[in-house]
């Protein structure tokens, strides 16, 4: 696993913001099964808007890649 899905693993582990988009590219753009496709930017309001305390938890990552690059 790449060190940058190390980190953007690590940053939900730990309720970080910076870190997980520190480790996203720019045109990252997230995909929620309940709230639907984002980009970065929406992602950042997205991750803001959990209520303080609640437990976040990131099911399976799925990787894929293609054409040099790997998705997840």
């Amino acid at each position: 696993m790449s060190g940058h899905m190390e980190k953007f693993k690590k940053g939900w582990e730990i309720d970080d913001l910076d870190m997980i988009l520190n480790a996203c590219a720019d045109d990252f753009v997230y995909d929620d099964p309940y709230d639907g496709r984002m980009t970065k930017a929406q992602f950042a309001d997205y991750f803001r808007g959990f209520p303080e305390g609640d437990e976040l938890v990131m099911s399976d990552v799925v990787l894929q890649e293609a054409g040099g690059e790997t998705t997840a």
